[in-house]
Formats: structure tokens, sequence, C-alpha cells
């Protein structure tokens, strides 16, 4: 929209990928095991070097899902999620610097996540969660040369929702430790780097009408 125009546009995005996977449900668990993998071409990144979206050198994804969800109790729920991840450039430089097999940036290792829902009556709920998200390069660091990784950090969550007729009423905390964390970070060279907090603790009101 705002002359000069870039002398090239961007490719789209392409990928190849494949996943394996198998469940198993009965009495009460359900459980969900899977692997992929993807091979993208011209993957679009928004670049804070240049300020402008590019589309990044081949890339490959794979990871390994697991997932498990169990009614202990005809009102409790359990679940957890754990989720494996690896990405990597296949090929390409960035600043003269060969890529191959290098990680990508803003791509944690690991993520996992827990969770307990218990009706406590017939039309009250409390619920519980745990997140954990592991540690990551920063962005600009496609050449993985910073010593540093972004840190991994914990969030814990807590909700409890009431219906009264067609009125549902929800109270919700996030970040009920007031853990203090960031969740994107950029390499500016050298040994500094620049990091966006999020927010702390926080709480939630809400108030819906159903109308089915």
């Amino acid at each position: 929209f705002l002359p000069p125009c870039a002398e090239r546009l961007l490719e789209p995005q392409t990928a190849n990928s494949g996943e394996l996977g198998v469940e198993y449900e009965r009495a009460g668990l359900r459980a969900r095991a899977a692997l992929y993998a993807m091979r993208l071409r011209d993957e679009i990144y928004f670049s804070p070097l240049v300020f402008a979206n590019i589309n990044l050198s081949p890339t490959e994804r794979r990871g390994l899902e697991l997932e498990a969800r169990w009614r202990a109790l005809p009102r409790l729920e359990l679940n957890a999620v754990l989720a494996l991840l690896d990405a990597r450039f296949r090929s390409g430089s960035y600043g003269g610097v060969d890529v191959s097999g290098k990680d990508v940036p803003l791509v944690p290792k690991a993520i996992a996540s827990a969770a307990a829902s218990w009706q406590f009556a017939a039309r009250s709920r409390a619920s519980a969660s745990l997140r954990w998200v592991g540690r990551q390069r920063y962005d600009n660091d496609q050449a993985n040369t910073f010593s540093r990784l972004q840190p991994g950090y914990a969030l814990a969550g807590l909700k409890l929702e009431h219906r009264v007729g067609r009125m549902e009423l929800a109270l919700e905390a996030s970040n009920l430790f007031d853990r203090k964390y960031y969740s994107y970070g950029v390499w500016n060279f050298g040994d500094s780097f620049s990091a966006f907090p999020a927010p702390g603790r926080a709480f939630y009101g809400t108030l819906a009408w159903r109308v089915d």
C-alpha cells in the first residue's frame, strides 16, 4: 500500500507432512499418541532484523504428542498433555553462516500441561490447570550463536463456573502465582537481548447468556 514496494513478493509457504497416531479408549480413560514430520519450504516469518516478513530457508519440524484424559470419578476428570518438538533448518545461510541442522528460533523443545475439572455441585464446576513451556532459542538467532536460551516457565490457573438457568457465571485467575516470565525475546547480537514481559496475576469475571 505504501511505495516503494518490495522488488520481490513473498513466496507462498508450502509443506509436505505426515502423521502416525494411535488412540485408546476404555472405562473412562482415553489416551492418544501421535508422531508427525513436516518439511516446509518458504516458511513465512517476521524478521526483527529487517522489520518485515521474509521467507525462511527450508525447515523441518518433527514431534511426538501424548495425551490422556481420565474420568477418575463421576464428577472428576483429569487430563494431561506432553508435546516434544524438534524444528531445524534443512539448509540455508544467515549472515554468512550455514544454518543447516540449526534450531529454528522460538520453538520450545517441550510443552506440557495438566488439568483437573471437578463438578462439585449440579450446576457448578471448579477447574485447575498447570502449563509448562520449555527453553527455546531467541528470535533472530537462526545461526544458534547466542550462548543463552530463553528460559522456560510454568503457569497455573483456577476457574469457577456456575449456571443459573440460561445464565453462566465464571471467575478465573490466570498466572495464579504471579510468575515473572516472558514468552518472546529477541537477540540483539553480542551478549544483549530484548524481552517483552508477560502479564502477571490477573482475575477475570464473565457473564454469558445461552440462547439455545
